[in-house]
């Protein structure tokens, strides 16, 4: 265990090249394509917005719509509409989070091996490099996974809370059986790869999870076809490649809701891993923010950030983001800005949310010196 430790916090703009949308699309995406435009159309009666264009973020949506309906014993019928319109928008915002996965606006070449991307593989490499241990992240995809296993097949990945794996994933990939895990990935908002039948939270391997995926470009466009109509149909059918005696299988995430913080689904409890990252965040030596923004409509986790490392002399700040401005500020807001030496800005030479594939990664050193 190195004294001196490095923990990532991992968010979208890592994943935006690969054409994961960012949160600010996500409106518009889900009325364009997944159907969703009903339900903002009725949110614009209900007198939340003069238009749909003035739904900026999904966050900020959701956030109005639950501090107009709160959790009283008994709806008013007002309520009870808006329940509804939730209850929809969480399905479609469910559905984007797939569909973008599988699809993500690329040709298949990318997946002709079922390789992670080529930032990721640099990234993850570069951590293994320097020794890091836990990587904390925001996003539902298996991009650090899928490059984590390519650098080590044989390498065991934490999520910090136990879960069913599928023998036949080993035997697939003929993984050896590590005693201890070499990294530990904590997803707090869940992951693409965890799946769960009401009770209990299931895990498939991330890279047989890719293999099932982009098996043969034949399978790919069928799917294609068919997510539009049902984004769950593919997911249910790979997953039940494994676990064929479960019969509901449904995607473990945390959607970005007001609520979001206190989601349980089985041994899956999103206070419980914020409470362990929470817990490598505070003993870090430097905390490498890359490509998550610390969104003001998220005070969820801004009041948990700003808890985590309250009453202590904070860890050093890196901050790896095109648009690094507004987070330092939010960041400074969390840490007090009598630690405003403590935050440094590692990238911010190009100002597009694709900038991941473009930091030198291997340059990139720690702080203190002879750490590594």
């Amino acid at each position: 265990m190195n004294e001196y430790k490095i923990v990532p916090l991992v968010g979208a703009g890592a994943s935006v090249c690969t054409s994961f949308p960012l949160m600010k699309d996500w409106v518009h995406e889900l009325a364009d394509n997944f159907g969703a435009g009903e339900v903002l159309n009725s949110l614009v009666a209900e007198g939340f917005a003069e238009s749909v264009t003035d739904f900026s973020n999904i966050e900020e949506l959701f956030a109005i719509i639950d501090q107009r309906v709160a959790t009283p014993d008994v709806l008013t019928p007002e309520q009870e509409r808006l329940s509804e319109l939730r209850a929809v928008l969480v399905e479609k915002v469910e559905g984007l989070i797939l569909n973008s996965f599988f699809l993500e606006g690329q040709d298949s070449s990318r997946y002709q091996y079922c390789s992670a991307s080529a930032p990721h593989r640099r990234f993850v490499k570069r951590l293994m490099e320097l020794g890091v241990q836990t990587i904390g992240t925001f996003n539902y995809d298996a991009h650090l996974e899928v490059a984590l296993v390519e650098q080590d097949r044989s390498l065991r990945i934490d999520y910090g809370f136990e879960m069913p794996k599928c023998p036949r994933d080993e035997q697939l990939l003929g993984l050896a059986q590590p005693a201890e895990p070499a990294m530990k990935i904590l997803k707090p908002h869940g992951s693409i790869t965890w799946f769960h039948n009401g009770e209990e939270v299931l895990q498939l391997h991330p890279h047989v999870f890719m293999q099932n995926v982009w098996a043969n470009s034949g399978r790919r466009i069928a799917m294609e076809a068919n997510m539009r109509v049902n984004p769950l149909y593919l997911f249910e059918n790979s997953a039940r490649l494994h676990y064929p005696a479960s019969e509901a299988l449904r995607p473990v995430f945390a959607p970005p809701t007001t609520d979001k913080g206190s989601v349980q689904i089985g041994a899956y409890s999103q206070p419980e891993l914020l409470r362990q990252l929470a817990g490598e965040l505070a003993s870090a030596g430097e905390i490498w923010v890359v490509g998550y923004s610390f969104p003001e409509s998220d005070q969820s986790i801004l009041g948990w950030f700003k808890q985590t490392l309250a009453g202590r002399v904070p860890p050093k700040i890196r901050i790896f983001d095109p648009f690094p401005g507004p987070v330092q500020e939010r960041l400074l807001d969390c840490i007090g800005t009598r630690f405003k030496s403590w935050i440094t800005i590692e990238y911010a030479r190009d100002e597009t949310p694709a900038f991941f594939h473009k930091v030198d990664w291997e340059s990139v050193k720690p702080l203190k010196v002879g750490s590594h």
